[in-house]
């Protein structure tokens, strides 16, 4: 199950590094940086999730 946890973990941080240089190459993220806190809030509740499925039980 650990494993597992580690995949959606590494696959999140890339798919937030993409949308983060994808907004700064047409510089958007000096309009909207409220924007960079998105993928945050959504790495937050992803993991909760991940957490909950991926638990012993």
């Amino acid at each position: 199950m650990k494993k597992k946890k580690v995949i959606v973990d590494f696959a999140f941080t890339i798919l937030a590094a993409v949308l983060l240089i994808f907004l700064s190459e047409f510089r958007w993220i000096e309009k909207y940086v409220g924007l960079a806190l998105i993928p945050i809030l959504i790495a937050y509740y992803f993991g909760q999730f991940v957490e909950r499925k991926t638990r012993i039980k």
